[in-house]
């Protein structure tokens, strides 16, 4: 058995107590080393991925614009048995042992498969062509809406493990972010703002656009009014209640460069760069009026607002979080120091999922605001620009590594651990004003793979409110919000409802409730 690393390979068949003095005599060539010897290479120039046929003894080694197949049976004496020529640069290779495919990252040509059954002689089966940079996304319906630079693409994660494009728009800017309000997309396009008509996920079309003053880089759509980070530009307000005829109603020349906007409570609070979070009054959208602000202590690239508190993506200063329960005097209560570059912000539950570019994604545990800690992190392929969490799932905008798709499993939670029984979590916030998160785990049930279940909520006198959940759903934790809203869109009043969780299969029913107190 042999583990290959770019071409240096460890026999594992041997004793491992190799004497102290050989390592020593490997080590003084140059290179470090500890456990682990030198025994053969294939010297052809730079090496950016590499995989295995373990059964077979073959390696499949990425070296510019191909792959070298190798046979490794005497692994201090590779040789080459076939070539595959790649239009793009290779930047990363998956080798399935089953089907013997081998799946070519080809950069700027896209993605390739080809067939390895003959090693001597590799058959290229398909292609698919990413043509732009992951930036921003939004999942809502099933559906996985990207802002790949070049424009909108729409990607069906009904299945998250087996994502599948189904339509896509090419924008004539640059999308850099995308919201999602009922049947419209709504794509920051840097030279503005593009409408599109998501009704038909296949077909994609726009029907409005308005050419903001700056660059646009984020968009936030509330009611009938979408709100635009426009860079020097600052805080841009635009009435979509025509989607097909966005016009500009108002505006707030921010002293920085305006990144990212969420919309709370009749406040915008804009991450403006090196002028930080800025709040402003949108109650009256056409006259915007700033109410306060908080210096960040680097560049706040992007901020979402849950509950009292704002959370800043601030670049290189990780994580920030502001208090904002009275928005004119804005104050941090905490912080959190991600190894990344704090590029884009996400809260769900107890957790917030931040985009760390090259630090990948980091979940961070915000339960007590005044100390947040890490519980979970992913070094992601590419660069993590931009997060959006889902039914559980956290949607990474990995640049040019496109959409990445991770679980988080919970604080002490093995990858490979189901739940046993049904349970339903303390939902949080809980009394809530807006939203409030419900978490809850599904067991696996006995000869059924994925029980029916439901989620609802009832007022107090026992009335259907809204059915947030209605499906078969797979074994294992997910999580779900609540928008204080019935079933047809409207405010419930304040008050106590119940939540009930249900599953059924084969024969088996049980239930879990819980309480949610919603105030104004």
């Amino acid at each position: 058995m042999y583990i290959v690393l770019a071409l240096i390979s460890m026999n594992l068949t041997q004793p491992m107590s190799i004497a102290s003095e050989q390592i020593a005599m490997h080590s003084k060539a140059g290179f470090d080393s500890l456990n682990v010897r030198f025994v053969g290479n294939w010297p052809f120039g730079p090496c950016w991925a590499v995989c295995v046929d373990s059964a077979r003894n073959l390696v499949f080694v990425g070296s510019g614009g191909g792959v070298y197949v190798l046979d490794v049976s005497q692994v201090s004496n590779p040789v080459k048995v076939s070539e595959i020529r790649t239009r793009g640069v290779i930047h990363g290779l998956y080798y399935d042992n089953t089907t013997q495919m081998l799946y070519v990252a080809d950069g700027q040509g896209g993605l390739e498969i080809w067939s390895i059954e003959e090693p001597s002689a590799p058959v290229r089966i398909s292609h698919h062509y990413t043509p732009g940079l992951a930036y921003g996304v939004y999942v809502s319906g099933g559906y996985a809406y990207v802002a790949d630079w070049y424009g909108l693409r729409v990607i069906d994660v009904s299945d998250p493990e087996n994502p599948e494009e189904v339509g896509c728009y090419d924008t004539p800017g640059w999308a850099l972010d995308v919201y999602i309000s009922g049947d419209y997309a709504y794509v920051a396009d840097y030279d503005g703002l593009r409408v599109i008509d998501v009704s038909d996920p296949e077909n994609p079309e726009e029907i409005g656009y308005y050419d903001t003053p700056g660059s646009a880089f984020d968009v936030y759509a509330s009611g009938d009014y979408a709100y635009v980070a426009d860079d020097w530009a600052g805080l841009r307000v635009i009435d979509v209640s025509d989607p097909s005829n966005p016009e500009e109603v108002g505006y707030y020349d921010t002293p920085g460069l305006a990144y990212g906007v969420y919309v709370s409570g009749g406040y915008a609070y804009v991450a403006d760069g090196g002028a930080g979070l800025r709040v402003i009054d949108v109650s009256d959208p056409s006259n915007p009026e700033e109410v306060s602000y908080y210096d960040t202590p680097d560049y706040a690239l992007d901020v979402y607002v849950s509950g009292c508190y704002a959370y800043v993506a601030a670049g290189d200063a990780g994580l920030r979080v502001i208090d904002v329960s009275d928005p004119q005097n804005p104050r941090e209560v905490g912080y959190y120091d991600t190894p990344g570059s704090a590029h884009g912000v996400y809260v769900s539950g107890y957790y917030t999922y931040v985009a760390a570019w090259y630090g990948g994604l980091r979940v961070i545990d915000v339960s007590d605001p005044s100390n947040p800690e890490e519980v979970g992190y992913y070094d992601t392929p590419g660069l993590a620009y931009g997060v959006c969490v889902s039914g559980g799932y956290a949607y990474v905008a990995d640049w040019d590594a496109g959409l990445q798709i991770y679980q988080f499993y919970g604080v002490g939670v093995a990858e490979t651990t189901l739940p046993d029984k049904l349970v339903l979590y303390h939902s949080w916030p809980n009394p809530f004003t807006s939203r409030t998160c419900i978490r809850f785990a599904i067991p696996q049930v006995d000869n059924y793979d994925r029980p029916h279940v439901t989620l609802s909520i009832y007022d107090i006198a026992g009335r259907l409110i809204r059915t947030l959940v209605d499906d078969e759903l797979s074994p294992g934790y997910h999580s779900v919000e609540w928008h204080a809203d019935n079933d047809v869109g409207q405010k419930v009043a304040q008050g106590v409802y119940l939540c009930e969780l249900k599953l059924q299969a084969r024969g088996l029913h049980t239930r879990c409730t819980s309480k949610l107190i919603y105030i104004k």
